[in-house]
């Protein structure tokens, strides 16, 4: 029941955070963490693949797509890495120590996305 649910989490939440009280909180539900959850941990077949604040994670990491012609300028270290029919890629960057995204996200074509937290799972787990 998504009411019942909704309702739960908000009791939980309000709780964890007038009690100051930390709440291990495990489920598939992305949207669920995006409402309460401070910091995130997402695992995958047993792996950690990354640990973060909500807030930071939604600043810190974005899609950046490069037409074909510019693939070849793709950053070295991405979470992920996709090359497109068309011969475009896409790769999951973070922003480095100054908040800047990698100077390939600066080439004529380039684009970078917002990611929300399920399509960074997605994207980083496969």
């Amino acid at each position: 029941d998504p009411v019942a649910r909704r309702e739960l989490l908000r009791e939980v939440a309000l709780r964890a955070g007038e009690s100051g009280t930390t709440v291990l909180f495990s489920t598939h539900i992305v949207s669920d963490l995006e409402r309460v959850a401070s910091e995130i941990a997402f695992l995958h077949e047993g792996r950690l693949l990354l640990r973060c604040g909500v807030d930071e994670t939604k600043e810190r990491y974005a899609r950046l797509w490069l037409p074909a012609k510019m693939s070849a300028a793709a950053p070295d270290t991405s979470l992920s890495r996709r090359r497109h029919e068309d011969g475009s890629l896409s790769l999951v960057v973070e922003r480095d120590a100054y908040g800047q995204w990698p100077e390939a996200a600066k080439l004529p074509g380039a684009r970078i996305d917002a990611l929300g937290l399920e399509d960074l799972f997605v994207e980083i787990a496969e």
